[in-house]
């Protein structure tokens, strides 16, 4: 979701006079199923984000909050670099409660204990070929997966995207994998694999981006159709 959230204004933002002009967005998505990397986060969800940007660098923040009360509350905040194809991104997750071997556990925000906190702090690493995208996600610090010997795991996320357009709809086929064990699998696997089609209507300064997507998580043998609308100022 955050690469998706950063590229609202690509366009605008990767333009000479824009690059040095202050530049404002405010979105809102809402997706009928909130699904992250390949995993099952909850029912209908209303992703709001707001952010800003100058010279290729941002600031974003967003949140998810499902019409279920107890389904899993997020916050991220997110500085970025984008230059040409390069994205560089540091990301503070939260989430309201997190899932451990001991069982689920809320934490408040400002929990940031190592063993206790479900903050994630993710560095991530793209570059868009144009042809095909390729992002490098690993978790540096926060709630982690521990391995037996008691070392973090830095557990990572990698995905490869090939874009391309049928009838003025655009579609995207990815995979996404883990090369070590840690948070998405239990070693190397591949966990998350689909495509998404999305179509852009514009009724004057508003943006309202509709997708659908199918994803498959090997890993975990489960299968995902959902759908979402936006809307981006």
């Amino acid at each position: 979701m955050i690469f998706s959230v950063m590229c609202i204004s690509a366009q605008e933002w990767n333009t000479e006079e824009t690059q040095e002009n202050t530049q404002a967005y405010i979105a809102v998505d809402v997706v009928s199923q909130y699904i992250w990397r390949g995993f099952d986060y909850g029912g209908v969800s209303v992703t709001p984000a707001i952010g800003v940007s100058k010279k290729g660098f941002s600031f974003t923040a967003y949140g998810s909050t499902g019409f279920d009360t107890e389904q899993t509350k997020t916050l991220g905040l997110t500085l970025g670099y984008k230059r040409d194809g390069l994205s560089i991104m540091l990301t503070d997750f939260w989430y309201s409660d997190a899932y451990t071997p001991y069982g689920k556990f809320p934490s408040t925000y400002f929990e940031y204990n190592a063993r206790k906190t479900t903050h994630i702090y993710e560095a991530s690493l793209g570059y868009d070929f144009g042809y095909t995208a390729v992002e490098w996600n690993t978790l540096l610090g926060g709630y982690d997966f521990y391995k037996s010997d008691g070392n973090r795991a830095y557990s990572t996320y990698v995905e490869v995207s090939v874009p391309f357009s049928i009838s003025e709809v655009d579609f995207k086929a990815h995979i996404g994998f883990t090369p070590w064990e840690g948070f998405y699998a239990d070693g190397f696997n591949v966990v998350n694999t689909g495509i998404k089609a999305s179509k852009t209507f514009y009724l004057s300064k508003l943006a309202i981006p509709v997708s659908a997507q199918i994803i498959a998580n090997p890993y975990s043998e489960q299968v995902f159709m959902f759908a979402g609308v936006g809307f981006w100022l």
